[in-house]
Order: C-alpha cells, then sequence, then structure tokens
C-alpha cells in the first residue's frame, strides 16, 4: 500500500496500436523500420509516433519499479521491431503480443506469471490501458476486476497520467472497473 493506505502501481499493462504509437496497426506496416528523429519509419515510409508521454512513463515505470506488459493484438515480430527501433523493449518486463483478438487470455497468462514471479495478485495494484474498451468486459469475466482506462476517453494522454501518479493518487480510484 502507497501513502494513506492507497494501493501502489505494480503492474501496468499496455495495448500498443494507438496506446503506444499512433499507429492503428503495425501489423500492417512492412519491415524494416527504422528510426528518424523522434519516429519510426517503415519500409514503405509509413510513419509511426509515440504518443505523448511515453517516453517519460516509461522511465517512471523503471525508476518505480512497476512492472511493464505489453499486451497486444498484433503480428509479434512487427511489434517487436518497432519497440526496438524506439529503444522501448528493455523498459518491458513482460511482452504478451499475439496475432488474435483475445487479450483476456493474454492478460490471464500474464497475471498467473506476474503471481508466479511473487507478484501479489491485488487488482488494485494493476492497471489496464488500451485505446478501445472491447476486450476489458471478457478481462472482467474471465480474469477479474483488472482496473482500466480507456486512452482518449478516461485518460487524455501519458502526461495526465504521469502527473497522478506524481501526485500519489491511486490510479484504480480514477480507472474503471465491473
Amino acid at each position: 500500500m502507497g501513502r494513506h493506505g492507497r494501493a501502489t502501481l505494480r503492474l501496468l499493462m499496455l495495448d500498443l496500436d494507438r496506446t503506444v504509437w499512433d499507429h492503428p496497426d503495425v501489423t500492417s506496416t512492412s519491415p524494416p523500420y527504422v528510426k528518424v528523429g523522434d519516429h519510426v519509419v517503415d519500409g514503405r515510409g509509413e510513419h509511426i509516433r509515440l504518443l505523448p508521454g511515453v517516453p517519460d512513463l516509461f522511465r517512471w515505470a523503471a525508476s518505480h519499479g512497476v512492472a511493464l506488459a505489453a499486451v497486444s493484438w498484433n503480428d509479434p515480430a512487427k511489434a517487436l521491431a518497432v519497440l526496438d527501433a524506439f529503444s522501448l523493449t528493455p523498459y518491458f518486463r513482460y511482452l504478451y503480443i499475439e496475432p488474435h483478438p483475445m487479450k483476456h487470455v493474454l492478460i490471464g497468462r500474464l497475471i498467473e506469471r506476474y503471481v508466479a514471479e511473487g507478484g501479489p495478485k491485488n487488482f488494485a495494484e494493476m492497471l489496464y490501458i488500451d485505446d478501445k474498451d472491447v476486450h476489458v468486459y471478457d478481462v472482467w469475466r474471465y480474469v477479474g476486476p483488472v482496473p482500466f482506462l480507456q486512452l482518449g476517453r478516461d485518460l487524455a494522454d501519458y502526461r495526465v497520467l504521469l502527473s497522478w501518479l506524481g501526485r500519489g493518487l491511486d490510479t484504480a480510484r480514477f480507472a474503471r472497473t465491473p
């Protein structure tokens, strides 16, 4: 527990498309991926940009011992190559990137592994962020009451989340649960 008995964020689960970067479907892109300035360009010249606050959030998570997890419906090789091009892969403790839409299965396996490795199974200390809420209902049904924020609806961008975290606010208080 954090200050004033509030839960401490220990596991942050993120979708990738339109959640970490601006591209709607990195599976539709073509390697190779080359970093050019602050963005990545694929083999056809498509640009992929990180969303505002992403690098700062990842650095914050690393410095505060928060386990970072990618939970994404994507071609794993392409998504990992884009993460590598942005030099973000080392920030992730868990990479659950698979070419199917069943995020509840990915999140269920992720939480099982996290707990097996000694992490607490306290949903209030977890947070799942996605740009769509379509997957969270199955997460709640099959996995449990994982707090959820929909980027663009519940959360404008990661600078807001960093502000909440910096003030010691309990993110589960702002997140949706079943």
